[in-house]
């Protein structure tokens, strides 16, 4: 596959890329519901189907107590009688892992699974053998056409098309890499294998708030589908069969899903598995790198402090001088970092010649940097302050990059990422500029910034342009750039003293 191929294929799988056809994802849906499949049968489709891949093989879903830690292909029950939720254990990437959490069905797929699931006793599997047998028969190639439908149904295809089974049976997982209001961290666990496979790496969210962007995203996908029913299907479908009872019926949502906004505590029973339930304290995943905003906002506060009194006077010495600008340099490229998610490990500084649409070399290639309106205009009044202390120092001006400082000597050189690690260890010892580049990530992915639009200021890219996403979704960077606009108020930003 040609390399432009490669682009193409990941700008289609990028977020804020087109959504699977729900119409097409709907009429499957409807002609496996209406088929002469056993019920049982039916429901680990279904569940098979939310967890990523609905004709996996091998997964045997059985019933856990209230108690347990979720394990491979397991269900549990939290609630009694017609209060009663089902929660599955969702794996990272549908894979057979250690990664796992209880996420809560939603009630479109909780009404159609509780009737079999509350008739299982604890540990007993969904399937027996001989239905076992017949679903692995059904996953191989070529079986799946032989399932007979419901002769109504079966007429009624006709007139709508369906989605291709291969497409279908990854339904939530192509509508996960496109959805780019998602958690980068939450869509790693629909795929691990999506462009954000390295979020965990700068971002950090809670259980609690990853269920619950977990469970919104997949009532969303479903909403679609439901949306998507035409009213010639919705008089058409046959009382008392299972498309009917999942597509037309209204449930309501456990009080526990619904209580605390944005988060979804995972319940559990005493260790004997009785009781009432009670929540378990969430703990983290992803990066523990990010300095916490408190931490930022003091860094970034004592270091304009403290370029305001160690501004020398005009006539003192050339070496008092350099020492204020390396200062203000540093202090400048730490926040150029922290409101920008500037790589510090290359070139820490944009090129000076482009400032009105800045560029810096990143691992070797030249990539578009948006700045925020603060950032701009402080960039500029240093841009006045090099100019004048390189001629007051005699020095030559032809330096490619924009933020330098002096060596012993008195000559320029670039800022290098390991003399601004020194100076940031000074200032907060045993922390990194690196971690300031998590930091700009978390805070706008706490804001709710779209992915695509996170990706592009981040620098990412993954066998195409995910930097260059503008060919797919426009040119945005007016959009960026109020995006970083609200960093400023954020961190309480204020003007660096920059009189010559």
């Amino acid at each position: 596959m040609s390399r432009h191929h490669i682009q193409k294929h990941n700008r289609g799988r990028a977020p804020g890329s087109e959504f699977p056809n729900a119409t097409y994802a709907l009429m499957t849906l409807i002609a496996w519901l209406e088929s002469e499949l056993e019920l049982p049968l039916l429901v680990n489709l279904v569940l098979n189907w939310l967890q990523g891949d609905a004709f996996h093989p091998t997964r045997r879903w059985h019933r856990l107590a209230g108690n347990q830690d979720p394990q491979w292909g397991a269900v549990r029950i939290i609630g009694r009688q017609r209060q009663s939720t089902i929660e599955i254990a969702f794996s990272q990437g549908g894979q057979k892992c250690d990664k796992q959490l209880w996420l809560p069905l939603p009630p479109m797929l909780n009404r159609f699974c509780l009737p079999i699931i509350q008739s299982l006793p604890s540990g007993k599997a969904l399937l027996n053998d001989t239905q076992m047998e017949k679903w692995r028969w059904l996953c191989q190639p070529g079986n799946k056409t032989s399932v007979k439908r419901h002769p109504d149904i079966t007429q009624l295809m006709l007139s709508y098309p369906t989605m291709h089974t291969t497409r279908w049976r990854h339904y939530f997982l192509h509508c996960a890499e496109s959805d780019d209001t998602l958690n980068p961290l939450a869509r790693i666990w629909f795929t691990p294998l999506s462009n954000e496979r390295a979020g965990h790496h700068y971002q950090r969210i809670g259980t609690d708030e990853l269920r619950y962007a977990l469970y919104s995203s997949v009532k969303c996908y479903l909403k679609n589908l439901t949306r998507a029913l035409p009213n010639e299907v919705k008089t058409a479908l046959p009382a008392n069969r299972p498309a009917r009872s999942m597509l037309m019926q209204l449930d309501t949502e456990a009080s526990y899903i619904t209580d605390a906004e944005g988060r979804i505590p995972e319940r559990r029973l005493g260790t004997n598995g009785e009781g009432s339930y009670a929540d378990v304290a969430p703990h983290y995943v992803g990066s523990h790198r990010a300095l916490s905003s408190s931490q930022t906002i003091t860094l970034l506060k004592s270091l304009r402090q403290n370029c305001n009194g160690k501004r020398p006077s005009r006539a003192a010495e050339k070496s008092r001088w350099f020492d204020y600008h390396n200062y203000l340099t540093s202090t400048l490229a730490i926040h150029l970092i922290t409101t920008s998610g500037l790589r510090p490990t290359h070139s820490v500084s944009p090129n000076r010649y482009v400032l009105q649409s800045p560029v810096v070399k990143d691992k070797g290639q030249y990539r578009e940097l948006w700045l925020s309106d603060w950032m701009q205009n402080t960039l500029k009044n240093y841009e006045k302050h090099r100019d004048s202390i390189l001629g007051w120092a005699g020095a030559l001006q032809d330096i490619e990059h924009l933020l330098f400082l002096f060596d012993a000597s008195g000559r320029p050189s670039a800022l290098s990422a390991k003399s601004l690690r020194i100076f940031m260890h000074t200032h907060l010892p045993g922390a990194v500029p690196y971690q300031l580049r998590h930091t700009f990530a978390q805070t706008l992915s706490t804001h709710s910034t779209p992915t695509h639009q996170l990706n592009r200021l981040m620098g990412h890219a993954l066998d195409g342009e995910q930097l260059g996403a503008s060919d797919q979704l426009g040119n945005d960077s007016t959009q960026l750039i109020r995006t970083l606009n609200r960093l400023t108020p954020y961190f309480r930003l204020a003007e660096v003293p920059l009189k010559w």
